[in-house]
């Protein structure tokens, strides 16, 4: 009897070690709870209205034989997605086709269309690689001319919608010049305009002395021989006219003959022929010199356009071969070297007689809004008055995005600040009817006493007036991260929030408020938290002011101290490999088990920071893009399995000692030997065991367990997947100190 307390704790010790968590594998670890994924709905961004008076294109649909004009969509210097509903003229599965036809304005540029969630089969004038490049929104951009219309054919077939979506933008005729300088406190704020500066009056340099790194550059026109060499400056380069903000990176070495000198200019997407440029001024003992480089001029090297290992999308690359002698610098002599590089990146200044007509727009529900660039030409700190009068004013309003807001005396009147070192900003115009009809007045931009006006149309449609609510309440946003975390931007629509500056606003209950970030003076958004902890930070954050709310928005900078805290930039997680790093399920694939086993490959973090993944899923995706998406945290890897080897081989050995003992001779002994029978067998088993789930696939790869992970990749398992749904799945790889990188978006459909 003495054996009993011993049976009954030992016994249940084994079944809950044959029952339990901790006894799966841990490379499948479940990432998810049981049952259903709960995807936390997260709306889709709203098209950003960044329309201006540059130039538009005209949407017309074949019908019968005939081209009908059904929209004009208006674009400025910076991308917008702009919609058409065609479901008047798309019947059904039939094939389509959308006649583009461009007017007014400098160079057009499109990055992205679509019919629905379907990219055009085909374009008059374009190649295979142009349709690929306008099939998604990756910064690769294809220009679209004046001269002859594009006709875009989506092909026949099922499709999510009729909404026709078309990102693009338009410069304005006349870019003013203003280059890129590096060092960056090379750039003269007070006259941007001016070519020459760059020239002759650069007072930072980068020191480079001959010898010190040895080697040559082969005038390939691409990028990838640079990719295993330490660049000589990396500086985050911020764009106003509409092209990406990037880095700028630049590597200089010599044989002894020649100097060279590679400018990789990210941010430049487009190409310009001869009015894009770099150059590069070395100055030596004997003299100085200044060397230039463009599409068209190869006197001193080459100019190249096209992906590289670091930005994969195409954009400039510059390569020169400056002969030393040239210089008058031979071994052993220290040159002082500034670059600069030009692709019309620049600012634009509205007004000037221009018209925008912000079109139809529901009374009480909504409102359309317009962001225009100011700048100060004459340079130097400076208030700009921006003023909306006359006519139907008061359903029109002006409100600061990122300028430096001075005062502001009503919706209808604002004046803001461009100070020194900055150039220019952007202000918000909006149109919100509170009637039926056309509606019209004027915004006038009194820059350097100029009294610039624009004229702003729109027109009320439907909806009612209806009665403001009585309760109201308040939404505070704090934004947390690395210092200087008070640098990046949060701001709402409807206005109200415009942190840093004015963090905390009230709104009408039951008001639609959503929440954008910017990054603004060299600070990037990491994520969302507090009341907003649930929303991707892809998305903007939208919540339904039922009662008072609380929001963290995290920024990190994107460039901190590196892994040894040297000083070096932080750069976010690299696959080494080629093509993509998902592996499984295989894009595409059907029949996947509820239980599913996803396998990626590694990446790599330059500063040497480790490294954290998370799953993200979709099971709406509409218009080319997911509208909700639920993360799963991957969990830090264990090996349990060894553990349980080990108590499974004790456990034998005991039971093995007990029976040479002659411990089955009393009816306590036979029962502690069952018990300890179960343990031993419990714990080989868990040790023994594979997945805990197994998965098959009609079509594609599908991996069955994570035992068949090779060297170099990372698994895990998700469970509680709905059958029958097809789900966009990609991972997201983070390095804790701000840099993050996304892998594509693959997709795969549950079986039974």
């Amino acid at each position: 009897m003495i054996y009993k307390p011993s049976i009954i704790i030992v016994f249940f010790l084994a079944i809950f070690m044959l029952v339990s968590p901790l006894s799966r594998n841990a490379d499948s670890a479940t990432i998810a709870p049981s049952g259903d994924i709960k995807l936390s709905k997260v709306a889709d961004e709203p098209s950003v209205r960044l329309i201006g008076p540059f130039g538009r294109f005209i949407v017309e649909v074949e019908k019968n034989g005939k081209w009908e004009q059904v929209w004009a969509l208006g674009y400025s210097h910076q991308y917008a997605d702009l919609d058409v509903d065609l479901s008047k003229y798309v019947k059904g599965d039939e094939q389509v086709k959308v006649r583009l036809r461009r007017e007014l304005g400098g160079k057009a540029h499109i990055e992205s269309v679509y019919l629905g969630s379907a990219a055009p089969a085909s374009a008059t004038g374009l190649d295979a690689d142009d349709i690929r490049y306008i099939s998604k929104n990756d910064h690769d951009v294809v220009e679209i001319g004046l001269e002859k219309p594009l006709v875009l054919t989506f092909t026949k077939g099922k499709r999510t919608n009729a909404t026709f979506r078309l990102r693009a933008r338009v410069e304005p005729k006349v870019i003013p010049h203003s280059p890129f300088l590096f060092p960056l406190d090379n750039i003269n704020w007070d006259d941007l305009n001016n070519e020459a500066f760059e020239l002759s009056e650069a007072k930072s340099f980068y020191s480079y002395k001959i010898g010190a790194n040895p080697g040559r550059f082969g005038l390939k026109g691409d990028a990838a021989e640079v990719d295993n060499i330490a660049p000589l400056f990396k500086e985050w380069s911020i764009s106003g006219s509409g092209h990406p903000d990037a880095y700028t990176f630049g590597w200089v070495r010599d044989d002894g003959e020649y100097l060279y000198a590679v400018v990789e200019f990210s941010g430049d997407n487009t190409r310009d022929g001869a009015v894009d440029y770099a150059k590069v001024r070395a100055v030596g003992p004997k003299g100085e010199k200044t060397y230039k480089l463009t599409e068209v001029d190869s006197t001193w090297g080459r100019a190249g356009f096209g992906p590289s290992k670091r930005v994969k999308y195409r954009h400039k690359y510059y390569e020169f071969k400056v002969p030393l002698a040239d210089i008058g610098a031979g071994r052993g002599d220290e040159l002082k070297l500034a670059f600069s590089a030009y692709g019309t990146n620049n600012v634009t200044t509205p007004g000037d007689g221009s018209t925008y007509d912000f079109g139809n727009v529901t009374v009480n529900t909504g409102s359309t809004v317009v962001q225009n660039v100011v700048h100060d030409d004459a340079g130097g700190a400076r208030d700009i008055d921006i003023t909306i009068a006359t006519g139907n004013a008061t359903m029109f309003s002006v409100t600061n995005n990122d300028c430096t807001l001075n005062s502001t005396t009503s919706l209808q009147q604002i004046q803001v600040n461009v100070p020194t070192g900055v150039g220019g900003c952007n202000v918000n115009l909006t149109f919100t009817p509170t009637s039926n009809g056309a509606k019209t007045t004027k915004a006038t931009y009194d820059i350097a006493a100029s009294g610039d006006e624009q004229t702003l149309n729109g027109t009320g449609v439907g909806g009612v007036v209806t009665p403001p609510p009585t309760a109201s309440y308040t939404l505070s946003v704090h934004k947390d991260g690395s210092p200087p975390a008070g640098m990046g931007n949060v701001y709402s629509d409807p206005s109200g929030i415009d942190c840093p500056g004015t963090c905390s606003a009230t709104f009408d209950e039951g008001t639609e408020v959503t929440l954008y970030t910017k990054n603004t003076n060299g600070m990037n958004f990491f994520r969302w938290e507090d009341d907003c902890a649930d929303v991707w930070r892809g998305a903007p954050c939208v919540l339904s002011m039922t009662g008072d709310s609380d929001v963290g928005a995290r920024f990190y900078p994107p460039a901190t101290q590196g892994a040894s805290g040297n000083g070096g930039s932080n750069s976010p997680p690299v696959f080494d490999g080629e093509g993509t790093w998902l592996l499984s399920p295989v894009n595409g694939a059907t029949g996947v088990s509820t239980t599913a086993i996803f396998i990626w490959a590694n990446l790599t973090d330059p500063d040497g920071n480790p490294i954290s993944y998370e799953i993200w899923f979709c099971d709406e995706f509409v218009d080319g893009s997911c509208s909700s998406w639920s993360s799963a945290t991957v969990l830090a890897a264990q090996k349990p399995k060894a553990m349980f080897a080990g108590f499974g081989a004790l456990g034998g050995v005991v039971l093995i000692g007990f029976l040479l003992g002659g411990g089955m001779r009393t009816r306590g002994g036979r029962a502690f030997m069952l018990a300890l029978f179960f343990i031993t067998a419990g714990f080989t088993a868990v040790a023994c065991s594979g997945s805990s789930d197994s998965s098959s696939s009609d079509s594609g790869t599908v991996a069955e367990s994570c035992d068949s992970v090779e060297e170099g990749q990372q698994c895990q398992q998700v469970t509680g997947l709905t059958s029958n749904t097809t789900y966009h799945w990609k991972l997201v790889a983070s390095d804790g100190a701000g840099g993050t990188t996304d892998s594509d978006t693959w997709s795969f459909t549950t079986g039974e």
